[in-house]
């Protein structure tokens, strides 16, 4: 029985100004199946998955092609469709965990917030899907944890905490 591939990505090229950075790249990724994207730094590794999340700069970046995500077209979807998507569906974990944490918000609290958005939990069930999710990835003492701040994680810990449940683009 044929399955469509989870994310189909057809002549996908990426655009800085005049400057066209990814040129006609395609791949299928099935459900449950890992693709391992490498390349040399500046190979356009990095701008591919932030333009399949949606996540191009403003004004300066733009993609053409085709981002087809469970059927739907990422590269046409209107961002507050994106949105749910983003972090309720699909998210990516950047290489630089800092990146993605409000250094003077609680963990906790970060997590919280996203849940809150994506999950409409409240209260008590909001605390204990935060704890969910850091179980979930294997942060020790979660209860504990919750309650510090990203430089009090290892790295390994801040990379995997803000992608336990999608994550936005930058720091609040």
């Amino acid at each position: 029985m044929y399955r469509p591939p989870l994310i189909s990505v057809r002549d996908l090229s990426i655009s800085f100004g005049r400057t066209t950075v990814v040129h006609n790249l395609n791949f299928d990724i099935a459900a449950g199946s890992t693709l391992a994207v490498v390349g040399g730094s500046g190979s356009g590794k990095s701008v591919t998955s932030r333009a399949i999340m949606g996540l191009l700069p403003d004004r300066i970046g733009r993609a053409t092609g085709s981002i087809m995500f469970e059927g739907r077209e990422l590269l046409t979807l209107p961002e507050s469709e994106l949105q749910k998507v983003r972090g309720g569906r699909i998210s990516m974990i950047f290489q630089e965990p800092m990146t993605s944490l409000n250094p003077v918000q609680r963990i906790g609290d970060q997590l919280a917030e996203v849940i809150r958005i994506h999950r409409g939990l409240k209260g008590a069930d909001l605390r204990e899907a935060v704890l969910e999710m850091l179980r979930k990835v294997r942060v020790p003492d979660p209860e504990a944890r919750i309650h510090q701040y990203p430089h009090t994680f290892s790295g390994g810990m801040r990379q995997r905490a803000p992608n336990v449940c999608g994550w936005p683009a930058t720091p609040h």
